[in-house]
C-alpha cells in the first residue's frame, strides 16, 4: 500500500533519522522503524484492516520511536509530539490524529492496546522477539540500554531481564499467535539454557 501521506512521512522519518545524532541508538534505529511498518503491514492484511485503518497503523508506525532522537525517557510522547507536528501540517483529519497517537501510546510497555489497531502496532513492535536474529538484536538493547541509563549491567543479569521479559510478554492479534508465538518459545528455550550455563 503506498499513499501520499504514507510517501511523505517515511521520506521525513528517514530525513529525522539521517540527520539526527544515532550512534547511540543501537535498536532504536531507522532500520527498527522500517521493520516494524512492514510488520504492521504483513499483521494488518491478515486481520483484513481496512485501508484508511491500514494508513492509521503505518502512520503510527512510522513515528513510534522517533521520540528516541531526543531522549529514551518518555520517548512515546514525544514520538506524539513529532507526528502531530508532522500531521498538522499537512492537515490531516484530527480524529484521525487521536487514534495514530493512541496507537503509540499502546506502544508503552505498560499499556494494554485497546482495539485491534493498537493491537497491531504492539505485535509489530515485538515482532523481533520471534526472530531467528533475536540474540542479536538483545545484544543492541543491551549496549543501547547501558549507554542510557548510563550503567553496567552483567550478562548474568541481563538474561535474567531477557527472560522475565519473554516470560511475560504475549502477542495479541490473531495472526502473531499462530506466527510469532512458537519462535518465541524457542528464544525463551535458548536463553534459559543460556543462563544455566552462566549458573554453572
Amino acid at each position: 500500500m503506498e499513499n501520499a501521506i504514507l510517501k511523505k512521512a517515511e521520506d521525513y522519518i528517514f530525513s529525522l533519522f539521517k540527520t539526527s545524532y544515532t550512534e547511540h541508538l543501537y535498536y532504536h534505529n531507522y532500520k527498527h522503524t522500517y521493520d516494524v511498518v512492514a510488520a504492521c503491514k504483513e499483521i494488518a492484511l491478515a486481520s483484513n484492516l481496512l485501508e484508511n485503518d491500514t494508513e492509521l497503523v503505518l502512520l503510527a508506525a512510522w513515528f513510534h520511536d522517533a521520540g528516541y532522537l531526543t531522549s529514551s525517557k518518555n520517548h512515546e510522547e514525544l514520538s506524539i509530539d513529532i507526528a502531530v507536528l508532522f500531521l498538522e501540517k499537512e492537515n490531516y483529519p484530527t480524529e484521525k490524529i487521536e487514534q495514530i497517537n493512541g496507537c503509540i501510546r499502546a506502544t508503552k510497555l505498560d499499556v494494554e492496546p485497546k482495539n485491534l489497531l493498537q493491537e497491531i502496532i504492539c505485535d509489530a513492535d515485538m515482532k523481533g522477539l520471534s526472530c531467528k536474529d533475536y540474540k542479536e538484536r538483545a545484544v543492541l538493547i543491551k549496549n543501547e540500554f547501558k549507554h542510557s541509563k548510563q550503567l553496567d549491567i552483567s550478562e548474568h543479569e541481563w538474561l535474567e531481564k531477557e527472560i522475565e521479559f519473554l516470560t511475560k510478554h504475549r502477542y495479541y492479534t490473531n495472526y502473531a499467535q499462530l506466527n510469532f508465538d512458537e519462535s518465541k518459545s524457542t528464544n525463551l528455550v535458548d536463553r534459559k539454557s543460556e543462563l544455566a550455563k552462566f549458573k554453572k
